[in-house]
This record gives C-alpha cells, structure tokens and sequence, in this order.
C-alpha cells in the first residue's frame, strides 16, 4: 500500500469530485502501456503457485494481462476472471443495481506516481485506520484516466481475498465442519424428539382405563366399610328350607 502526507481539503474535495463523476460504465483512458505476463502460472486470483497464500494485486490485475483468461477487479477488490463477470451480468436481475466492476479490458490502474490517487489511498488509509472501513468513495480515477481501488489499498486487503476465496473454495464441494455439526446436531435433536413422543404416548395409553364395548361404563370397585348381613343371610336360609319342606309335603300328599 502507498502512503503520502495528507493534501489540503481542497485537494480531498477535488480528488472526491473525480471519483464519484466516473460511472459503472465508463472506460478509463489510461495511456500507460500494459505488459504480458511471463508466467503461464498465474491465474487472476493468485500468482503461481501461491493459491490462498499470495493474491494478485489490483494493480497487476489490471496492467499486467493473462495469456490464459482475461481479468477484472470485483467490487471487493479481488482480481477475478472475466468469466466471474459475465456469469454475474447474466444472472443479475433487472431490479438489482449493478455491482461495479474494473475489466481489464477497459481500465489500467495508477501507478503510485500518480498524484490524484496517491491522495486517495492516503485518506482511505488514514479513514480505515480509524473506522475500520472506507468512506462511500471506493475508487478514484487518476489524471490520465485511470483508476484505483479502496478495497485494493487497504492495509489487510489480502487477508480478506485469501479469507474469502479459499474459505468458500475449500468447503464448496463439501460441507463445512461447521455445518455437518449443526446437522448432526439437529438430526440428534430429532431422534431425541420422536422417541420422546412415543414414550409419552405408550405412557399414555397404560394410564387409559380399558374399553369394556360401546355403551358400557365400568363399574367402580366397591369403597369404604362393608355390611356383614350375617343375620340375613341366616334368615334367607331357613326361609328356603321352609319353602322346600313345604313343596315335599304336597308331593307326598
């Protein structure tokens, strides 16, 4: 990252002025020359072989051109194929405000000679240094046209381009350790909960007085003190062999 003493307001104010007039679409005009890459190893992202350890610069990304694929800074500051790009344009909807995009192609990126965007990297670093993060003016454009990105200036740039491309690269194909955990453990919660409603429901249905038929109600047992009726039940006796001796009687007669 290049660093310069602050300029007077006047100068922030204009260097602002500049970088919000350009549009999502506009092509800088830089003349400087751009060179090719000698190196059939390097890819946008990463130099060869440095994946996830050495991301391409900003500058770099732009100037220095692929034999291989044609390259363009996103709107995080990552250098990515063009490929990236057209996948996001066609799969953008109609609604959604595009994301703003730097082919290399269409734009070079200043050199740290360059007055205006040296200005800007100044106060995005002295407002990230701070804020932890950069005012709403996340590019310049330099006074031959072309441009420089915040999020390509900022002190941890490329930790976050690491962070991020190797992060969702390493766990694309698969889940990551984070995720199968919370599935084991929503899959364990759910075991948990059915055998929990079938021990209710077996509970349930011990505790549920039996069906004698439809229409019948069973009868209570019998509570509290019982009558013996010892005297009636003697009683009840002697009556039926009254009875009896009385029947025989009348057979005999």
């Amino acid at each position: 990252m290049v660093s310069t003493s602050s300029n007077s307001s006047d100068e922030s104010d204009s260097t602002k002025s500049a970088a919000n007039e350009s549009t999502a679409n506009d092509a800088g005009n830089s003349t400087m020359t751009k060179t090719t890459s000698s190196n059939v190893g390097d890819s946008c992202t990463w130099y060869a072989d440095s994946n996830c350890t050495q991301p391409r610069t900003g500058f770099d990304c732009l100037n220095v051109l692929l034999s291989t694929d044609e390259c363009a800074i996103d709107p995080d500051g990552t250098c990515v194929s063009m490929s990236v790009y057209k996948e996001y344009e066609e799969n953008r909807p109609y609604y959604e405000a595009p994301s703003r995009y730097f082919p290399a192609s269409n734009y070079t990126y200043c050199s740290a000679n360059d007055s205006v965007c040296s200005s800007c990297i100044a106060e995005w670093a002295s407002d990230y240094e701070s804020t932890g993060s950069v005012d709403s003016t996340t590019y310049c454009t330099g006074l031959d046209g072309c441009v420089c990105v915040a999020d390509c200036e900022v002190s941890d740039w490329q930790q976050k381009v690491i962070d991020y491309q190797c992060s969702n690269s390493d766990e694309s194909p698969d889940f990551s350790t984070s995720t199968r955990v919370c599935i084991m453990i929503s899959m364990a919660i759910g075991v948990a909960m059915v055998l929990g409603m079938l021990g209710i429901r077996r509970c349930i249905r011990q505790i549920r007085p039996r069906n004698y038929g439809p229409g019948s109600i069973p009868r209570p047992p019998p509570s509290g003190p019982q009558l013996s009726l010892t005297g009636w039940k003697s009683l009840r006796e002697k009556l039926i062999e009254t009875e009896h001796t009385f029947v025989q009687g009348d057979l005999q007669d």
